[in-house]
């Protein structure tokens, strides 16, 4: 479709109308006035579902589009022919033969651009010569005729605005004008050429339809041009034409013209205007749906919009400062003493929520809204907003009932008793009829573990293919962030090394020039290591390092508020009092649990306490507080105007501008958080958002291990994949640690509920108690580990820290906090990954020792449920071959099979990692209750791992799980000659899975091999060509970039016929 730039409307590129000569201004307006005469009348569209041909019994605009393509390259062909032929060339032909990519590329946007349901849609006339043609269509074809084919934009603006000063555009006309305007120049141009070339044979092309505007308005002209002139004028205005169209920002012409968009500005609450293009499109094609779909014209829906938001408004009660007052004290958390949010948190526009127009559209006035145009929605949507609305149960439903599917052939176990009879032949009647049920309950339970991973996978991937991307409204700040949002960037970590503190002042300088917008403050909020001495003779050097760094780091990018410049590579302007750059450290406290000095809850507790010194909190451990040398009492003042935090790893990469639109969209009403008053949930909005995480694309060469892994968005929770998911049909996400909160609603939602040393993975907690949101149109950046080792021991953190939330599951919601039944499914739904590996390797011993002629069996639930993510990547690309789309859909099918190569490979010692990573937890959690804090950074396992008895150790369980298949096989064959069992066919069943395990070594080695680029030597002959091709740029350089063209090479050169720049 056409360009969606964020631009908001306030920056035109469009001159003003008002600078039209008045000459033109009167030509202008009688040429609309005869416009509006001849074209009065439309039917409005509708939306036609499986039709493939137009429904009113003519051939309409847009079906004939292939007839004028293949017209226009035989034309083009023709005049090749001829200019090879040495034929003198005229204007025609060399406009033709320059510029016919501009025409290939109008012709593919005419067709990419207009579907047929679009097309639909359109109102069209319904009386004179073009009844049933797209209203749009003869505008578009009048007003090129008007201009001599020579578009002029501003002119343009001009009759779209006065043509709506009597009959209104819809939102679709307005979209569909570049459309036909590039269709009725393509329309022009085709019969231009036909009556330039004269062809013995004419093409058979659609009639030419008449101009029956132009002809009363154009003014006389004194003679008539020659013919070839005149049509040379036509074929050169057309191109440039089409070169203007392709030039121009649609997004904002749209916005200049739509009366939709004017009544729209008027929000009562002043929030649409400040809102970026993406959100405010989102509001209008809300109304253009509901004008559809009720018949109500979108204007007047605007405007009853409008007055439910302006009663809203009216409704409330008291003054704008006293509605914010009553606003701010149900989220006021640790402010300073003798300070209220009130004094700079929220501006009046932002008060009340209910008073924004958004709120009718998209929120809870919705209901308001159509009962006031009594509008009654279809079948079709009723059911899709009764799925929406009970969205939980569905999910949780479709899952049981798969899962019930999956299992029924599994229900009858007369023929696994049968077998399994035969098995314990040798025992007593006793033991045959105990130990036939307690490994039929065995294998049960076990087999319930990999059902459940394949049914949610397809009920997730489901959930992708039928329920569209929920994007979240968002405030415009991409010029800066305002005063009541201002936000602070932060970067929690632990330093034990001046190349730690180096890396992380890197970081943080490198976020600022990513994003040097006003209205942002980036800070290192840091640990020293754990230790058993509260300091150590190495702190206070690391402690002046990194302040000198700090500082250092503020004189480069230093703020001169005095003379209102400021001395940096930015042009943003200052402001009294902002900080640039700060480090905040905190010292070591005594742990008794993990019988160590070290920061207080590690991450949570950072957070926490940094919440608390936003709002003037004491009793902190911060012992160092630096920013450029500023009194500490007045960086704690500065400090608590910040409103929202964003949170970043060490290695997070945060891209340019994302800073700005995580605040806009943290910042816009809908997205603000309200809580239930009883239960202290949060029932609506958001305190956290999740930016979507991204793998930086260096990953892709540390080793073949991240050149398999990197990208996939089916590898872990911790990248990409389910959050969207949960995010798209339950409207919050899954918060993995880097994102925006906004600071007193989520201290709130947290509050007194987290024991002290009790949670190692916050991350999840924390978004199911302050409701986290998915922005998935915002990216963050974030490096892969470099080997499938250092990964593992990520994977192992992770486990251990989603096994401590176990209690939580079974928390009790008569006492804070009250969790949903999706929030305990997600806790669960971890808790089900990690126990994936262990639970097939389980079937598979249990099956192959007890039921061995079920080895097939056994191998294929193994095969299978690895395999999900490359089945439904198969049906993925099946249905876009089948959709049209061929090229490049198999490419990724080839890294789905290796990577599920390597999962069944590595099972067993991702089986033993989850084991191993499980009962510790377990252990701890139930029995010692000590070192449930234990952390090791992602920096840190890199280190350990580059120590070589470190590597050699790592190797260990893979030399284990071969030695098992070994010893497997050869227990398998003894069994077969023992019990006179068929078990030696046994081995051929479980053989696929055997000889994967067998090779898993190998397999380590390779992927976590180095990627090394081969540097091959060049001939002379080569070395030659290269020298050659280097003077020819040299050369090309030197003869065509001068002063005349300010230094700037052309971008066009005709060497024949003529070598000329082409300016």
């Amino acid at each position: 479709m056409l360009d969606d730039p964020t631009r908001p409307a306030s920056e035109q590129t469009f001159v003003s109308p008002e600078n039209l000569p008045a000459s033109k201004t009167v030509s202008i307006l009688a040429f609309v006035q005869a416009l509006a005469d001849h074209y009065p009348e439309t039917s409005p569209g509708k939306p036609v579902r499986g039709s493939k041909t137009p429904g009113i019994g003519r051939d309409l605009p847009g079906h004939h589009l292939s007839l004028y393509a293949s017209w226009l390259a035989e034309a083009h062909q023709y005049f090749r022919k001829t200019s090879q032929e040495q034929v003198a060339p005229n204007q025609t032909s060399e406009w033709v033969l320059d510029n016919y990519y501009i025409i290939r590329q109008a012709l593919r946007q005419i067709k990419e651009d207009l579907p047929l349901n679009y097309y639909q849609q359109l109102p069209r006339l319904v009386s004179g010569p073009f009844a049933g043609f797209p209203r749009i269509y003869t505008i578009a074809r009048e007003v090129l005729s008007f201009q001599r084919l020579l578009l002029d934009p501003v002119e343009l603006q001009t009759i779209v605005d006065q043509y709506q000063e009597r009959f209104p555009l819809t939102m679709g006309e307005l979209w569909a004008l570049p459309i036909f305007l590039r269709y009725s120049l393509i329309e022009f141009l085709a019969h231009t050429l036909v009556s330039i070339l004269h062809l013995s044979t004419p093409p058979a092309l659609p009639p030419r339809l008449p101009i029956l505007v132009q002809s009363a308005v154009a003014p006389p002209q004194s003679e008539t041009p020659p013919a070839e002139p005149a049509n040379s004028d036509s074929v050169a205005n057309t191109i440039l034409s089409l070169r203007t169209i392709s030039q121009q920002n649609w997004s904002d012409f749209f916005e200049s013209v739509s009366c939709l968009e004017h009544t729209l500005q008027k929000d009562p609450a002043g929030i649409y205007p400040q809102m970026d293009f993406k959100t405010r499109d989102l509001y209008r094609k809300e109304i253009e749906k509901l004008s559809f779909a009720s018949g109500w014209d979108e204007n007047e829906l605007a405007r009853i919009t409008l007055d439910l938001a302006s009663s809203s408004l009216s409704n409330a009660s008291g003054t704008p400062q006293e509605r914010i007052q009553a606003d701010s004290s149900t989220e006021k958390v640790g402010l300073p003493e003798g300070s209220s949010r009130s004094d700079h948190r929220h501006p009046p526009e932002l008060a009340i929520p209910a008073t924004h127009i958004g709120e009718f559209l998209l929120g809870k006035g919705r209901a308001l809204l159509e009962e006031r145009i009594s509008y009654q929605p279809d079948v079709k949507t009723t059911i899709g907003r009764w799925v929406f609305q009970h969205a939980s149960a569905v999910y949780l439903l479709s899952i049981t009932l798969l899962l019930v599917l999956i299992l029924a052939p599994l229900s009858s176990a007369e023929d696994l008793q049968n077998i399994l009879g035969t098995t314990l032949s040798p025992f007593s009647p006793f033991w045959q009829a105990t130990g036939k049920w307690i490994i039929l309950i065995l294998l049960a339970g076990a087999i319930l573990i990999p059902a459940l991973t394949v049914v949610t996978s397809l009920v997730n991937w489901l959930v992708t293919l039928f329920v569209r991307p929920r994007i979240l409204p968002k405030l415009n700040f991409k010029d800066g962030i305002p005063d009541p949002f201002q936000t602070l960037v932060v970067i929690p970590a632990l330093i034990s090394s001046r190349e730690d503190i180096d890396s992380l002042v890197q970081q943080l300088e490198l976020h600022y020039l990513r994003n040097p917008e006003p209205g942002l403050t980036f800070a290192m909020l840091t640990d020293f290591n754990d230790a058993n001495d509260e300091t150590t003779p190495g702190d206070a050097d690391l402690l002046q390092y990194a302040i000198s760094a700090i500082k250092a780091l503020n004189a480069r990018y230093e703020i001169s508020i005095s003379n209102g410049d400021e001395r940096s590579s930015t042009d943003d302007p200052p402001r009294e009092g902002e900080t640039r750059f700060v480090f905040l450290h905190r010292k070591r406290l005594w742990n008794p649990s993990e019988g160590k000095w070290m920061g207080w809850e590690r991450k949570r507790g950072k957070l926490h306490e940094l919440n608390r010194l936003l709002r003037g909190g004491k009793n902190l451990s911060f012992s160092t507080l630096y920013s450029d040398g500023e009194d500490t009492g007045v960086l704690k003042n500065t400090l608590q105007r910040i409103r929202f935090v964003i949170t970043l790893d060490s290695d997070t990469i945060l891209p340019h501008g994302a800073a700005c639109r995580l605040a806009g969209t943290l910042a816009h009403p809908l997205n603000r958080a309200v809580f239930d008053e009883k239960t202290g949930r949060v029932v609506s909005g958001y305190t956290i958002l999740q930016p979507r995480m991204e793998i930086h694309p260096r990953s892709v060469n540390y080793s073949w291990f991240t050149r398999l892994f990197t990208g996939d968005t089916g590898l872990d929770l911790y990248t990409l994949a389910v959050s969207d998911t949960y995010q798209d049909f339950f409207g919050e996400g899954i918060y993995v640690g880097k994102g925006i909160y906004d600071v007193d609603t989520f201290e709130r939602s947290l509050e007194g509920r987290i024991p002290e040393n009790t949670v190692l993975s916050h991350d999840l907690l924390e978004g199911l108690m302050g409701r986290a949101g998915l922005v998935s149109d915002i990216t963050m950046i974030e490096d892969y580990p470099q080997n499938y080792f250092i990964h593992s021991t990520r994977q192992r953190r992770w486990i251990r820290g989603d096994w401590q939330l176990l209690p939580w599951l079974f928390h009790n919601n008569r006492r804070p906090p009250v969790f949903s039944a999706m929030a305990r499914w997600k806790m669960f739904d971890n808790l089900r990954r990690e126990l994936l590996a262990p639970a097939l390797l389980f079937i598979f011993i249990l099956g192959m020792i007890f039921l061995p002629a079920l080895a097939s069996l056994w191998t294929g639930i193994i095969l299978l449920t690895l395999g999900v993510p490359l089945l439904t990547d198969v049906a993925r690309s099946a249905l876009q071959i089948v959709g049209g789309e061929v090229q490049g859909v198999l490419r990724p099918l080839g890294w789905n099979f290796l990577r599920w190569v390597v999962a069944v490979a590595f099972l067993p010692y991702e089986a033993y990692l989850s084991v191993e990573a499980i009962t510790t937890t377990l252990y701890r959690l139930f029995i010692s209750h000590r070192h449930l804090l234990q952390w090791t950074t992602a920096a840190q396992s890199t280190r350990i791992f580059n120590d070589r008895s470190r590597r050699s150790t790592a190797w260990q369980p893979f030399g284990l799980s071969t030695l098992l298949v070994f010893f497997f096989a050869a227990g398998i064959l003894l069994a077969s000659g023992l019990a006179l069992n068929p078990t030696a066919p046994a081995l051929v069943g479980a053989s696929p899975v055997l000889v994967f395990w067998a090779l898993s070594p190998a397999i380590a080695w390779w992927i976590n091999r180095p990627i090394t680029v081969r540097m091959l030597p060049l001939s002379a002959e080569q070395v030659n060509f290269l020298r050659q091709i280097t003077r020819r740029t040299w050369g090309f350089f030197e003869r065509f970039v001068g002063p005349e063209d300010h230094w700037l090479p052309p971008d066009h050169y005709q060497e024949s016929p003529g070598g000329k720049i082409a300016h």
